[in-house]
């Protein structure tokens, strides 16, 4: 099956940024984990913090969902310690991103909140001591 979703990875100090662009399904899901784990290894086990800018239809398959789920624990045991997603776009598609993504992380008790601009998000993660 072709990928859908379109991604790109960023770190800025301890700060994981990720800008992506969805649907998203399975295959384009496992490509970006593989992704994501490279560059939290170079994190080697420190604390770390995520954006994650969302733009267009950022929801998930059911498959592509429970592969996050399964990254996001990992994510977490190698130190992720708090997310803020933007979600930018006022499209009708944002509140299932929402439910997707809150989910994803309350279920796993890692300290979230979504913003409509990334400047709010750095102030948050600067406010719980990471700096972009």
């Amino acid at each position: 099956m072709d990928e859908h979703g379109d991604y790109e990875i960023l770190t800025s100090n301890f700060i994981i940024i990720t800008r992506a662009k969805g649907p998203w399904n399975e295959e384009s899901t496992s490509h970006f984990a593989q992704e994501m784990q490279y560059t939290i290894d170079k994190f080697n086990g420190m604390p770390f913090a995520a954006i994650g800018m969302f733009y267009g239809e950022s929801i998930l398959t059911p498959d592509a969902e429970n592969q996050l789920a399964k990254l996001n624990r990992w994510r977490k045991e190698r130190g992720l310690q708090i997310v803020a997603i933007v979600l930018s776009d006022k499209s009708m598609g944002n509140s299932l991103t929402i439910h997707q993504y809150k989910n994803a992380y309350a279920s796993l008790g890692i300290k979230h909140q979504f913003f409509e601009h990334i400047s709010q998000a750095k102030k948050w993660l600067e406010f719980h001591g990471f700096y972009a």
